[in-house]
């Protein structure tokens, strides 16, 4: 007889499960990206773009494809909402020169993005 009683987990039972989780998350952060060298560039130009002309507010995609900023417009050019939400979701929590894109929620089924330092 173990001495413990009945339904009793061990330290070592949980020094094992805690190990798992650390392994599961540090899996997760490991992930490759799924940027290409244009994806990093045109976001090298996006992001600072869309940090200043929304600042802590959120942005759609279709934001980013019908506002008027000059600055803005220079950048995505010709993309369409959804080339851009695309873009935007593969970049999700990837820093691009001390810059991230991240999902800040959804309202609506439309995703809304927000630019962060890291």
């Amino acid at each position: 007889m173990s001495g413990r009683p009945p339904g009793a987990v061990s330290l070592a039972d949980i020094l094992a499960e805690l190990q798992l989780i650390r392994q599961a998350i540090e899996g997760q952060q490991r992930q490759p990206s799924t940027l290409s060298r244009g994806d990093r560039a045109t976001l090298a130009r996006l992001l600072p773009v869309l940090g200043a002309t929304y600042g802590e507010d959120g942005f759609t995609s279709r934001d980013c494809a019908e506002d008027e900023v000059p600055g803005l417009r220079l950048v995505v050019r010709q993309m369409s909402a959804k080339a851009i939400g695309k873009l935007l979701a593969r970049a999700d929590g990837v820093a691009i020169n001390a810059l991230t894109v991240q999902r800040q929620r959804t309202e609506f089924q439309v995703i809304v993005w927000h630019v962060a330092t890291c």
